[in-house]
C-alpha cells in the first residue's frame, strides 16, 4: 500500500480535515481496559466510548483484535472505522506503506504481485522496493505511540524504515487496485 492510498482508505473522497484521524474527526478515545476475557471475541472495550488502541496503556499492554470497537448500532467515529469501514488504520500497529519522499519509493510500479519471491527474497516483479527497505515507511501510529502520529497526514515515519528487520509494532495491509473504470 503506498500512502497515497492509505490516505485515501481513510478518507475516502472526501475532503482532507486538518489533524483527522481515520474516521473522519479530530477527537480520540483510548481504550484502557476491557469488559469480559481479552482475546475472547466477545470482550468490550473501556470505557464504553473508546475508538483507538494507543498511547502504551499498560492494562492494555498491546494491539487489540481488529474490529473490537465496533457495534450493531456504532457510527464511524465510534468504531473508528474508515470511510470504507476499515478498521484499526490508527493505532493498533503501524502500517508499512510505499513513501513518496525518497527515489525507491517514487520508482514503485504498482504492478500487481504474484506471491513469488526471487532467491534473494525480494519480489520478482520490476518496480517494487527491495528487502533493504528503503521506499518504505509506516502511517497510521501503534497502540505504543502518541496521537498526534495517528493523524491521517502525519508523514513523521515516511521513509524511516532503513533495514528490513521485524518490530512488534508494524503491521501491513494486504491491497489491490480496483481496476481502470470500475467505482469502488
Amino acid at each position: 500500500m503506498t500512502e497515497l492510498e492509505f490516505e485515501k482508505a481513510c478518507r475516502g473522497p472526501l475532503n482532507p480535515v486538518a489533524n483527522e484521524y481515520a474516521w473522519g474527526s479530530t477527537t480520540v478515545t483510548a481504550v484502557t481496559n476491557f469488559f469480559g476475557t481479552d482475546g475472547s471475541g466477545m470482550e468490550t472495550a473501556l470505557p464504553a466510548n473508546a475508538n483507538c488502541c494507543y498511547n502504551n496503556i499498560a492494562t492494555v499492554g498491546g494491539p487489540v483484535r481488529c474490529g473490537l470497537f465496533a457495534t450493531t448500532s456504532s457510527t464511524r467515529t465510534s468504531s473508528g472505522a474508515t470511510y470504507w469501514g476499515i478498521m484499526e488504520l490508527n493505532g493498533n500497529m503501524w502500517d508499512l506503506v510505499i513513501v513518496l519522499g525518497n527515489t525507491a519509493g517514487r520508482c514503485f510500479s504498482g504492478l500487481h504481485g504474484d506471491g513469488k519471491l526471487d532467491v534473494s527474497g525480494n519480489a520478482n516483479v520490476t518496480g517494487w522496493p527491495g528487502i533493504d527497505a528503503i521506499g518504505n515507511g509506516f502511517r497510521g501510529g501503534s497502540y505504543s505511540d502518541g496521537s498526534v502520529l495517528m493523524r491521517v497526514s502525519d508523514r513523521s515515519y515516511s521513509g524511516n524504515w532503513t533495514d528490513a528487520s521485524t518490530n512488534r509494532l508494524i503491521g501491513y495491509r494486504a491491497v489491490r487496485t480496483v481496476p481502470m473504470g470500475i467505482i469502488p
